[in-house]
C-alpha cells in the first residue's frame, strides 16, 4: 500500500503503479505455483515412477530431462483385458491378482490402490464386477438401480481383505507463454498404484510472511 502511494508520485503515475503490481503479482503468483507445482510432480512421479522436466510445462529454458526413480520395470503390469471392455473386464480380479503378486515375491501385501476417477468408473461399470458385489441380482435391475459405485466396491474389497481403493482426481491449471491457462491431469489415468499406507509421500510447503515497506519488498526465509 504504501509502495503504492508514492508511486502515485512520481512522474508517471501509471507506470509506476504497473512495476508495483507486477512484483507483487510475481510473488503471489510464485506462493501459489510452487505448491502446484510440486504436486504436479509428486503425481506425475507417484503413477510412473519419473519425473519428468519438459519446456511445455517447466518453462522454455528449462533442460528436457527425466528423473528415473528406478522403480524395476517388472513392478509394472499391464492388465489383460482393458478396464473399459464392460463385458469382459474384471477390474476387482486385476488388483487381486497383482495385489498377490506382490505378497508371492516376499513383500507386505498392499493394502491401497490409488487410481484416477476415470479407472473408478470404469471398474464400476464392468458387469463381471456387478456379479461380484451383487449376485443374487440381475444384470439390469444392478445397472438401472446404480447399485455399484465406490462405496460398495469397497465394502467388497474390505470384507475379501483385498486392497481398500483411493480415488484421485487431479487437476493442475498452468500458464504459457503466451497467458494461456490450461489444465492438465498430472496423475496418469490409465495407472492404478498399490501401497501399504494411505499415501504415497509427503510433500511440504509454506507460505512465506511478505514484509510490507515503503522501499522493498522482502521474503522471509526459514
Amino acid at each position: 500500500r504504501d509502495m503504492l502511494a508514492i508511486a502515485q508520485q512520481t512522474d508517471d503515475p501509471a507506470a509506476a503503479t504497473e512495476c508495483v503490481n507486477i512484483a507483487y503479482d510475481d510473488v503471489r503468483f510464485c506462493e501459489d505455483a510452487i505448491p502446484a507445482k510440486i504436486e504436479m510432480d509428486a503425481m506425475g512421479i507417484g503413477s510412473r515412477g519419473k519425473q519428468v522436466f519438459n519446456s511445455e510445462y517447466d518453462g522454455d529454458m528449462v533442460s528436457e530431462d527425466e528423473l528415473d526413480f528406478g522403480v524395476p520395470a517388472e513392478n509394472f503390469h499391464g492388465v489383460p483385458v482393458k478396464w473399459s471392455d464392460t463385458k469382459n473386464a474384471d477390474g476387482i480380479a486385476d488388483i487381486e491378482t497383482y495385489a498377490e503378486k506382490v505378497a508371492d515375491a516376499g513383500f507386505a501385501a498392499p493394502k491401497f490402490v490409488f487410481l484416477e476417477k476415470k479407472a473408478i468408473k470404469q471398474l464400476c461399470a464392468q458387469e463381471k464386477v456387478m456379479h461380484k458385489l451383487f449376485p443374487m441380482y440381475k444384470l439390469l435391475d444392478i445397472q438401472t438401480g446404480r447399485m455399484v459405485n465406490l462405496q460398495a466396491v469397497n465394502d467388497y474389497m474390505d470384507a475379501q481383505g483385498l486392497p481398500h481403493i483411493l480415488v484421485l482426481d487431479t487437476w493442475v491449471g498452468y500458464e504459457d507463454a503466451k497467458g494461456n491457462v490450461i489444465n492438465v491431469k498430472p496423475w496418469n489415468p490409465n495407472v492404478i498404484t498399490m501401497s501399504l499406507t494411505p499415501q504415497l509421500g509427503k510433500t511440504f510447503w509454506k507460505r512465506k510472511h511478505i514484509e510490507e515497506a515503503e522501499d522493498k519488498i522482502s521474503i522471509e526465509q526459514n
